[in-house]
């Protein structure tokens, strides 16, 4: 096994993978709030209010296509 420099190309594709899976489906209650960039708890309520919430093996997963709808359906812009 050869010892060669990781490319460009390689880190680059790497690093699309590691986005990919920041913007999966099913995430942790941190992961979650960090991407919809709100704290932990208010992450909670907003995944409570629209039933994105599935525990596994005592694990809280967050549904973000139900968020992402959930808040797309009741958000409100404000006036200019």
């Amino acid at each position: 096994m050869h010892n060669e420099p990781i490319t460009k190309e390689q880190r680059q594709s790497s690093r699309k993978r590691s986005h990919k899976d920041l913007s999966s489906r099913w995430q942790r209650v941190p992961d979650a709030a960090s991407t919809v960039n709100v704290g932990l708890n208010t992450m909670r309520k907003l995944a409570a209010e629209a039933g994105a919430i599935s525990r596994v093996c005592g694990v809280t997963l967050i549904d973000m296509e139900a968020v992402f709808a959930y808040i797309e359906k009741n958000r409100t812009t404000s006036a200019e």
